[in-house]
């Protein structure tokens, strides 16, 4: 039998995860928080009205779960439990259609760089990743 290592998590500030991290590697990964914290073109709502059509398979599906991306990408992954190889085939295309257009449109409202953000968050953002 294999158990889990018992993990302790605390609540410390990030003041002090920096002194405890030293001059270990540190690594972030950065949520949605984050960037919508920048600007609500990283909403839903906003990605959703700036995707443009989808092929009319797509727009059936975010007819019940627009303008979230993860429902509809959620209601394809049960579709496929189910399906035929035949329907998987296309429920994958359906699926990397969302995906594809997601990922088109959030490089469409990110800030190419830090002199594309707005100045009030320039100084905090930056602040924060240059640890």
């Amino acid at each position: 039998m294999v158990c889990a290592a018992e993990h302790v998590v605390r609540e410390i500030t990030f003041s002090d995860a920096l002194k405890e991290s030293g001059s270990q590697r540190r690594l972030l990964l950065l949520g949605n928080g984050f960037s919508r914290s920048y600007s609500e073109n990283f909403a839903y709502p906003s990605l959703y009205s700036r995707a443009g059509k989808f092929s009319p398979e797509i727009e059936k599906i975010f007819e019940r779960y627009a303008p979230d991306f993860e429902a509809a990408l959620a209601e394809i992954s049960r579709c496929r439990r189910d399906a035929s190889i035949l329907d998987r085939a296309e429920l994958d295309r359906q699926d990397a259609e969302i995906k594809n257009r997601f990922v088109e449109t959030i490089s469409q409202v990110h800030p190419k760089n830090s002199m594309h953000m707005e100045s009030r968050q320039v100084g905090s953002c930056s602040d924060f990743l240059a640890n």
